[in-house]
């Protein structure tokens, strides 16, 4: 099991970026829209990669529940996600942890 502020740091830590190097809040939050850019693969990628390190230690040992716990709490960091980002963020963990998601939801 872990700690509910987990989905946070990894956020704070692995999140996308501003171009001024603070955390980006809203990149994920928002749609893309004629007033607002898309969040890009590359600004998940870093964050995907940690999950899946992290989710696959033997040491952490996390269950399909687990996995769909996490997924939920860092998909409404700070606020609900946009659906679209949530689905490049699974499309990055890949097919496995994908269907553990699903399956659980």
């Amino acid at each position: 099991m872990y700690p509910t502020q987990h989905p946070r740091l990894l956020y704070l830590l692995y999140g996308p970026l501003q171009s001024n190097g603070m955390v980006d809040w809203e990149m994920l939050i928002q749609c893309a829209n004629y007033g607002h850019v898309s969040c890009s693969y590359s600004n998940l990628k870093e964050l995907a990669d940690i999950i899946i390190l992290i989710s696959s230690s033997s040491r952490f040992r996390w269950n399909d529940i687990t996995i769909l716990r996490f997924f939920t709490e860092l998909t409404n960091t700070p606020e609900p996600w946009c659906l679209e980002n949530s689905a490049k963020l699974m499309f990055l963990l890949g097919s496995d942890m994908t269907v553990k998601i699903l399956q659980n939801k």
